[in-house]
C-alpha cells in the first residue's frame, strides 16, 4: 500500500509540473486586472497585458513554479506521515493563501487542485497502519 502512496505523490508531482506550465504560459490578464483598462501591479493594458507570466517575470518565476512539484517528490522519496502532512499543508496554504495575493504570487492559485489532492494523499497515508508497529 505504501508503494501506491509513493506512486500517488509521483503522479501529483507530474500534475504540479503540468500546472506550472499552464501557469507560466497564461497571460498576465489571468492574474491581474489589466484588461479593465488601467495599470495593475505595473502591468499596462494592451500588449503587455497579453504577455505570458513567464515572459513578464522571467526565469525566477519559472523556478518558483517548480517548487510544488519538487515538494511532492519528498514524500515519494521519504514516505513519512509527518513529511506528507507538512508538504500537503504547505501546498494548501500556498495555493489557497495566494488567491488573495497580488501578482506574481497569485499565480499559485493554479495549484489549488494539487493542494486538494495532496491533502487527500496525506490523509490516506495517515489512515494506513504503521508498518513498524505491524512488524513487531
Amino acid at each position: 500500500m505504501l508503494n501506491a502512496i509513493r506512486a500517488g505523490w509521483i503522479l501529483l508531482a507530474w500534475i504540479c509540473a503540468g500546472l506550472a506550465v499552464v501557469a507560466a504560459t497564461s497571460s498576465m490578464m489571468q492574474i491581474t486586472a489589466c484588461e479593465l483598462g488601467y495599470p495593475d501591479d505595473g502591468i499596462m493594458p494592451g500588449e503587455e497585458c497579453e504577455e505570458s507570466v513567464a515572459r513578464t517575470y522571467g526565469p525566477p518565476i519559472v523556478a518558483v513554479l517548480a517548487i510544488p512539484a519538487l515538494l511532492c517528490l519528498l514524500p515519494a522519496a521519504f514516505p513519512e506521515r509527518l513529511l506528507a502532512g507538512l508538504v500537503s499543508g504547505t501546498l494548501a496554504v500556498g495555493a489557497f493563501g495566494t488567491l488573495f495575493a497580488s501578482a506574481p504570487l497569485s499565480v499559485f492559485g493554479y495549484f489549488v487542485p494539487a493542494a486538494v489532492l495532496a491533502v487527500g494523499l496525506a490523509l490516506w497515508h495517515a489512515w494506513l497502519p504503521d508498518t513498524r508497529v505491524s512488524l513487531s
